[in-house]
């Protein structure tokens, strides 16, 4: 089906869907994403890799209108991003990353800004499957703070915060999650995007590294959601992976898998 049609279709049944409580529609991503903000009592979404707003943007249309604090080190990208947020009062936006340690670094810059990360792309594997996308487009000096570190200065609409912690940051998301460590008692669920097979960038840490460092942590998957595919659209190239406290155990919060 041509993606043009596909998208007609789509946006047909969202109109129909909504009015009904069907949208998110069932067995989807977005559901299972409504479905832990609600059960969990998400009150705060930390936004960590914001890029141009999209994900923002996406939590805004299935519901979501707690909260949400944006973290983007590139100028250009958060300019933009601070477009998309206008006349959101609800939606903030500092212009730092987020990482392991308060610093400076160089970020890594691609023809698909999308890509940009603190690690080397591997562009071969890049242009596999993604064609130029990774073509490098030079480097910027950016902001590195631990979430600890900036922990206590956060905007909170609602105290205590119950927070959602997403991390899109091409490679780099076991780092943030190691300068948050003092702050995760108030990190109820969290959701990371993790390779498949074969990572994307040089040094990234596979699947079964990042997923056990977050159960040591005390958080278990509750869904995993492919992002991308290989050219034989069977095999994923990367999930978004949601997760949650596992040692929850008061009665209507407790994590667990869709039907």
């Amino acid at each position: 089906m041509h993606p043009a049609v596909r998208n007609i279709l789509y946006d047909s049944a969202k109109t129909i869907a909504k009015p009904l409580g069907l949208y998110p529609f069932p067995k989807t991503y977005g559901r299972h994403l409504l479905d832990t903000l609600r059960r969990l009592q998400i009150n705060c979404v930390l936004d960590v890799g914001a890029h141009y707003g999209e994900w923002g943007q996406s939590l805004r249309e299935i519901g979501y209108r707690g909260t949400i604090i944006s973290f983007e080190p590139v100028r250009a990208s958060c300019e933009r991003l601070q477009k998309t947020t206008a006349g959101d009062s609800n939606w903030h936006i500092l212009p730092f990353a987020l990482g392991s340690e308060d610093s400076t670094a160089l970020i890594h810059l691609y023809k698909s800004s999308d890509f940009n990360s603190f690690l080397q792309a591997n562009s071969k594997r890049v242009e596999d499957r993604f064609a130029h996308n990774a073509d490098d487009s030079g480097t910027e000096t950016v902001t590195v703070k631990k979430l600890d570190s900036v922990f206590s200065d956060l905007d909170f609409d609602k105290t205590p915060p119950r927070i959602y912690l997403k991390i899109d940051t091409q490679g780099y998301d076991k780092n943030v999650v190691q300068g948050a460590v003092g702050s995760l008692s108030h990190v109820v669920a969290m959701q990371s995007e993790i390779p498949g097979i074969r990572p994307l960038y040089f040094n990234q840490p596979d699947m079964i590294e990042t997923l056990a460092y977050y159960r040591s942590l005390g958080f278990a998957p509750t869904g995993f959601f492919p992002l991308n595919l290989e050219r034989d659209n069977t095999t994923v190239i990367e999930f978004d992976v949601v997760l949650a406290r596992f040692q929850l155990e008061t009665p209507g919060l407790t994590p667990r898998t869709e039907d």
